[in-house]
């Protein structure tokens, strides 16, 4: 019997070992399980001689990104830890209270060591950021341009009740949003939009979601209330909520549980416009914008000509905002990017120019805009 097991036991290791490489040569397709990293996998290079000393580490790095049962693997050790752990098994996403994920990538905006007061920025760094807005919005007047800058809170900013009872306060620093919007006050007139507190309020008052559980973004509803806010800060009317039909619909997880490889573990409610009468005032145009952008775009038309024409440069939380804003202008023009270029400010020739950021990238308000 003891024979028996052995061959058992040795069989099933070299099927273990081998299946991956007979299911890739062999085309077998095996494991149907769909990557969920959002990254570019690394292609199979060509062996060509000039390429010979590289082309190892190459076929490498294709290598780990295509092996047969890669992807199952992938989800089953991620499923394994946020069960038996509730640890995540990517660095860049943090598992809360009641299965709450958060963006927590140190390489983009450190969001963490920024709430929990580890880093700051320097007076040096701060008087830059007030140099090149004054520069922004003298430029931009000159043009006959209004313009306003609006700030995306981060998700634990709105949600903190979610995280983990050991990430705390730590450091001293008031937090890079803090210490930009103090020293604006105190040495300019530059205003910039902080939308945390009518999200927080909206949070306490509302049934609904401002911010998804399982996403790092805000949810549909949430969106809707930034448009509002940003409406307003403008001086202008914005819609009210009677303007839609919302329903709450149940989603799959979102780009963290995603990441995760969870998202069909994870579902949550979110609020979501259905229809609205007024949409037929508007004309949707998608394509690429060319030089010197060279890049997707969105044009809306408004059948309303009387009103003025709109410029918005977001990141990936102004994808909610296009839903709405199109309704306060005759045209509006629609970009993901992180600096103005002057040249396309010059040639579409806006009446409003509205830029949105997350927190934790605060710091691209530092950037020089392009001629």
């Amino acid at each position: 019997m003891m024979r028996v097991f052995n061959i058992v036991t040795i069989f099933f290791f070299l099927t273990i070992i081998y299946l991956p490489s007979i299911d890739k040569e062999m085309n077998l397709t095996l494991d149907t399980t769909e990557n969920s990293e959002k990254r570019k996998l690394f292609g199979k290079p060509n062996l060509q001689w000039d390429s010979l000393e590289t082309f190892p580490k190459k076929y490498e790095a294709y290598f780990d990104d295509h092996f047969s049962f890669r992807n199952f693997l992938i989800k089953t050790h991620s499923y394994w830890s946020s069960w038996a752990y509730n640890i995540s098994a990517v660095p860049d996403v943090l598992i809360g209270k009641d299965n709450w994920l958060y963006y927590v990538s140190k390489s983009q905006g450190d969001s963490m060591a920024d709430y929990t007061g580890l880093i700051c920025f320097d007076e040096k760094f701060l008087a830059s950021i007030q140099s090149k807005l004054e520069v922004r919005q003298r430029k931009l007047e000159s043009m006959g341009v209004t313009f306003l800058s609006v700030v995306a809170p981060d998700k634990h900013t709105i949600y903190p009740e979610f995280l983990p009872d050991n990430v705390r306060r730590r450091g001293t620093c008031p937090g890079r949003l803090n210490q930009v919007l103090a020293y604006l006050k105190k040495n300019s007139t530059i205003q910039i939009l902080d939308l945390r507190e009518i999200l927080t309020a909206e949070k306490k008052r509302s049934p609904y979601l401002v911010y998804a559980q399982t996403d790092s973004h805000w949810t549909e509803y949430g969106g809707f209330i930034a448009y509002q806010e940003t409406m307003k800060a403008m001086g202008k009317k914005p819609l009210l909520q009677t303007d839609f039909e919302w329903m709450e619909q149940h989603w799959a997880g979102g780009d963290l549980a995603g990441e995760l490889a969870l998202a069909d573990g994870l579902t949550e409610k979110r609020r979501v416009v259905t229809t609205t009468p007024l949409e037929s005032q508007l004309t949707r145009h998608l394509d690429n914008y060319g030089a010197p952008i060279n890049d997707v775009y969105e044009r809306v038309f408004n059948k309303n000509q009387d009103l003025p024409k709109l410029l918005f440069l977001h990141d990936s939380f102004g994808g909610v905002m296009i839903k709405f804003l199109p309704f306060n202008f005759r045209e509006s023009v629609m970009f993901s990017t992180n600096y103005i270029s002057y040249e396309v400010v010059e040639r579409e020739k806006p009446d409003v120019l509205i830029l949105e950021m997350v927190e934790r990238y605060i710091e691209y308000l530092d950037l020089v805009d392009k001629n």
